[in-house]
């Protein structure tokens, strides 16, 4: 995969793993911050939610996120087919992160 953004600048492999913990580190205070009082003022309860209404949006979420790997893996397999690339295994696909 082509990790690099703009001419110049590219990713490290070893660094996309650090995109998750980044993520959550900022979703943690959207959702304290906006989605909880809205949560409070529909439902009345104090946590906003129940604990299985959160283990139920969070499976969906994780089903979301398998089904978004799985559009990605097949347009990568296409994209290394197109080219050449499947049975190469250093070489790198031309797709952009």
């Amino acid at each position: 995969m082509d990790r690099s953004i703009g001419f110049t600048f590219q990713i490290p492999a070893a660094s996309l793993l650090s995109f998750i913990p980044i993520t959550i580190i900022l979703f943690i205070p959207i959702y304290d911050r906006n989605f909880v009082p809205i949560a409070r003022a529909l439902t009345g309860k104090p946590s906003g939610i129940t604990m299985l209404q959160r283990s139920g949006i969070g499976f969906f979420l994780c089903i979301v996120s398998m089904i978004i790997a799985a559009v990605v893996e097949t347009k990568w397999v296409e994209t290394a087919k197109e080219y050449g690339l499947v049975d190469m295994p250093n070489a790198t696909v031309p797709m952009k992160v």
